[in-house]
């Protein structure tokens, strides 16, 4: 799974390419607690051993019920910026479907609260060792390393195609 510095370049990256007249210190901190919020089921994990409970590690928290659930409680506080936040929460949801998972049970629990079962998508991101005892000098440093550049590429490609896509439709309307 991506570590919460990859998931906090996800969120920085996706604020720089939407800010429009932000307050943009203040942005940046929200967005990038919305990028890492799942995980916050590190410290549920602490106290609920079981894997497969909903408490666990990438459990109920990393789930589109989840999502759904911060929309609604975005949206009662009328957070202007609701869509965005829950698309940062999102993000991170997809990035942890799409790693390489070190660790039994492999995946999320992606369909809670209809399902605890987990499931794991195409490994684009490397896992990254974190329990201490498989944590070795330097274990984690190639994968973090690996899964950032990863963000940065895909930001890269993702900007030169929007960039290409906006100056195309210029280019048809003039």
């Amino acid at each position: 799974m991506p570590t919460p510095l990859t998931h906090s370049v996800v969120g920085y990256l996706v604020v720089k390419s939407v800010e429009i007249g932000k307050d943009t210190k203040r942005f940046i901190v929200w967005s990038v607690f919305f990028s890492t919020l799942p995980d916050i089921d590190f410290i549920t994990s602490i106290v609920c051993k079981n894997p497969f409970s909903p408490l666990h590690h990438r459990g109920a928290f990393h789930s589109l019920g989840a999502v759904f659930v911060l929309f609604i409680i975005l949206k009662s506080l009328k957070l202007q910026d609701k869509l965005l936040y829950t698309l940062l929460y999102s993000l991170h949801i997809i990035m942890d479907f799409m790693s390489k998972d070190l660790y039994f049970p492999y995946g999320i629990m992606l369909l809670w609260p209809f399902s605890n079962q987990y499931y794991q998508g195409f490994p684009l991101f490397m896992g990254v060792p974190y329990k201490s005892d498989s944590l070795k000098p330097g274990s984690f440093i190639f994968p973090v390393i690996y899964n950032v550049i990863i963000v940065i590429v895909i930001y890269l490609l993702a900007n030169l195609l929007l960039k290409g896509f906006f100056y195309y439709e210029k280019q048809k309307k003039g």
